[in-house]
């Protein structure tokens, strides 16, 4: 299957053009990028303090098996906290949750999340799948701050 190529450019996620328009990804990073960096909905005793909206995407209503829900929920402990042990270890919990479904879906047979703190508000982690039938691990490393997105 073929989607819009999705790339990290100028610390955002943007649609990926080049001469002859649009470029497409075969691969897995567009959905990585989307699974990962899309904020999902949460319950209203989820939502942090200081915010007001469970966020996530009207889109969810349109999926396959109700209750489904794209995007993760790593948008909850990153856009206030300091890095702690704990935001590295809830980050790493969130991601995998995120990406859960290619496991569900067939798409990967494993995936291994390994995030690190990478300073005081940035967290380095990296994203290792292994697909069924594919000698291969794809691998994605991210550098996050919760605004912005290093490669």
């Amino acid at each position: 299957m073929t989607d819009i190529a999705l790339g990290i450019q100028d610390g955002c996620i943007n649609i990926l053009t080049d001469s002859a328009g649009l470029k497409s990804d075969a691969g897995l990073e567009t959905a990585v990028l989307i699974s990962l960096f899309t904020d999902s909905r949460v319950a209203s005793g989820q939502v942090p303090s200081g915010e007001t909206s469970q966020r996530g995407w009207w889109g969810d209503q349109f999926l396959k098996n109700e209750g489904d829900s794209l995007g993760s929920k790593m948008w909850t402990v990153t856009d206030r906290n300091v890095v702690t042990a704990t935001t590295v270890a809830s980050v790493q919990t969130r991601a995998r949750q995120a990406l859960e479904w290619m496991i569900e879906d067939g798409v990967a047979q494993s995936i291994e999340v390994t995030a690190t703190r990478g300073g005081t508000s940035r967290i380095d982690f990296e994203v290792k799948i292994k697909r069924p039938q594919n000698p291969e691990d794809d691998l994605f490393s991210f550098k996050w701050d919760g605004q912005e997105l290093i490669r």
